[in-house]
């Protein structure tokens, strides 16, 4: 259990970094961050899309053996998540 809180750890921060400069970088002008864009954003939006999915499934049957502490940390990744599919809808004007 305590992995894959680790991995939901790092992947979050990841995920939101990845939306945060897409929408401040303009990747139009470049070819090469165009590439790299349309190669990763497929995986990012999956990624940013199924991760709070994945945490309410990993809470939900694991919650006899959870403690209370492993329960708001799952809470607060959620939160995370959910904040990551705003930013990645998020469009500026």
């Amino acid at each position: 259990m305590k992995n894959k809180f680790k991995i939901i750890t790092i992947l979050n921060p990841v995920i939101l970094l990845y939306w945060i400069s897409t929408k401040f970088i303009n990747i139009n002008e470049d070819i090469i961050l165009r590439g790299l864009y349309e190669m990763t954003s497929l995986l990012f939006v999956a990624c940013a899309l199924l991760l709070p999915v994945f945490i309410i499934i990993m809470l939900i049957t694991n919650r006899k053996e959870l403690k209370r502490k492993h329960i708001v940390y799952g809470s607060l990744m959620f939160l995370f998540s959910v904040l990551n599919v705003f930013v990645m809808t998020w469009e500026l004007k």
